[in-house]
């Protein structure tokens, strides 16, 4: 993953959001989810799949945790029992 300089807007916007570092802020870029508006047109399940495709190694099922918390504004540990099933079904 290269970030150019010109990425530094995209990925302070997308770090601001809970529970998006940096690593996964750049994977998010690098497959076309360069705003928290675009995270929230795709959904969790589009954006972790998008990464997953692009970086099958390193996305872990967290990460859909991860994204839908940050849509939602709340620490992925705060997701319900029902909502992470629900993700991991629809992964």
């Amino acid at each position: 993953m290269t970030i150019s300089p010109f990425d530094d807007e995209r990925l302070a916007r997308l770090t601001a959001l809970r529970n998006v570092a940096a690593k996964s802020a750049g994977w998010m870029i690098e497959v076309g989810v360069d705003s928290p508006e675009r995270l929230a047109e795709l959904g969790a399940v589009g954006t972790y799949c998008r990464m997953k495709a692009a970086h099958p190694r390193e996305v872990s099922l967290c990460a859909v945790w991860a994204l839908q918390g940050a849509i939602d504004g709340v620490a992925s540990a705060h997701l319900s029992a029902e909502t992470k099933q629900a993700l991991k079904d629809e992964v």
